[in-house]
């Protein structure tokens, strides 16, 4: 899902494309939601922080979203290092884990 650059502030696009992923996991047998968002590492550490800290953020607007719509199972967040600049930056990729 993508984020306008250094927001995390969920799209009316990105609300819509969680309630419809949070009907799916309400209706399945799902065990645990994980949140990814990927950030690139780069040279300087105070921008590395604030890519880390904004991951943290996005994830966190997501987990709460999905909340809202009834997800009721474990959600977890994490930030992780991507390949590059095209390897998903900005972006949630969800993952979810089958009971």
């Amino acid at each position: 899902m993508k984020f306008a650059v250094g927001k995390s502030r969920l799209t009316a696009t990105a609300k819509a494309r969680l309630a419809a992923f949070a009907g799916q996991i309400v209706q399945s047998d799902c065990a645990s939601v994980d949140l990814q968002a990927h950030r690139v590492k780069v040279k300087s550490a105070r921008t590395n922080r604030v890519r880390q800290a904004l991951g943290v953020r996005r994830s966190a607007a997501v987990r709460s979203y999905l909340i809202a719509q009834g997800v009721t199972i474990p959600i977890t967040t994490k930030v992780v290092l991507a390949r590059d600049n095209r390897t998903v930056y900005g972006h949630l990729i969800d993952a979810v884990t089958p009971a």
